[in-house]
């Protein structure tokens, strides 16, 4: 006759069967028999994988914490960061960083300077609450540089700014002299030089010789049959909404353009020196 009873066997039997990885799990076990009505891949299951999933969850949920505490966001479980504010090779705080750290954001030498621009901690001063300019992303690291040197100028990084030879009075109009196009497309630069006009001019050779003072360049561009608007483009002409000055558009990130210019008195910029900002691209129109 068949018995309906299930066999029990010794636990040492049964653990001969199980993998290795969890016999150690069932010789702990007080019970004193294993039945096969306890499946080992149920056991499997509790006492191995569930204990590794859960440190995995714990594991994900840590690094995206990490992450977005240092502003970043997870995108296809990647953590994402904002790309540096100064790309441009000829920009002036791409070559300071690259004098300065190689463009490394992350430097942290033991020598207690940090990050790109070599900061020391009360300089930095928790800036934008991360404990250090290492740990910090790239975008956050160039706006304390952009606010350092509109405070103090290239003299907060002395020795890199004597060797990249950057000063209030290091870009010169000599320098961009030698880029105009006398006999451009749109003939000879007739502005008064290095005002902001001759600047854009060399920029933008195509533009009309003379379109007068900056405040009538919109006027003057449409009458040449040039196209206007309000939204910026990289190469286009920036003219003051409010005022009589242009500029060029070397970059743009969401509301906001990166420019090139001459004449303006901020971010070490003046007569005859070209200079570097960002401005609200809202303040602005535009010659395409």
């Amino acid at each position: 006759m068949l018995s309906t009873t299930p066999p029990t066997t010794s636990v040492q039997s049964n653990i001969e069967d199980l993998p290795k990885v969890i016999r150690p799990l069932v010789d702990q076990r007080s019970t004193p028999t294993f039945t096969s009505a306890i499946s080992k891949s149920d056991l499997y299951d509790t006492e191995v994988l569930q204990p590794l999933y859960k440190k995995q969850e714990e594991k994900r949920a840590a690094e995206e914490k990490a992450c977005t505490d240092k502003g970043g966001t997870i995108e296809n479980g990647n953590c994402k960061f904002p790309p540096p504010l100064f790309t441009d090779p000829n920009d002036p705080f791409v070559r300071l960083k690259q004098c300065e750290s190689g463009g490394d954001y992350e430097t942290n030498t033991g020598n207690g300077y940090y990050g790109a621009y070599q900061y020391d901690l009360r300089t930095w001063n928790n800036y934008r609450g991360y404990e250090r300019p290492d740990l910090a992303p790239a975008n956050v690291q160039d706006a304390k540089a952009q606010e350092t040197h509109s405070e103090r100028g290239w003299s907060a990084w002395p020795a890199c700014s004597r060797k990249l030879g950057l000063s209030n009075q290091s870009i010169i109009i000599s320098e961009s002299i030698s880029s105009v196009s006398v006999g451009s497309v749109g003939g000879p630069n007739g502005y008064a030089l290095g005002q902001c006009t001759w600047y854009v001019k060399t920029r933008r050779p195509d533009i009309g010789g003379y379109w007068g003072n900056a405040s009538q360049w919109l006027y003057s561009a449409q009458s040449a049959g040039y196209v206007t608007g309000s939204s910026p483009i990289v190469g286009a002409v920036a003219v003051l909404r409010d005022g009589n000055h242009v500029a060029f558009v070397e970059g743009i990130k969401g509301d906001e353009i990166y420019i090139s210019e001459m004449n303006f008195y901020g971010y070490g910029g003046g007569l005859g020196i070209k200079s570097f900002r960002w401005a609200s691209a809202s303040g602005f129109l535009y010659i395409y």
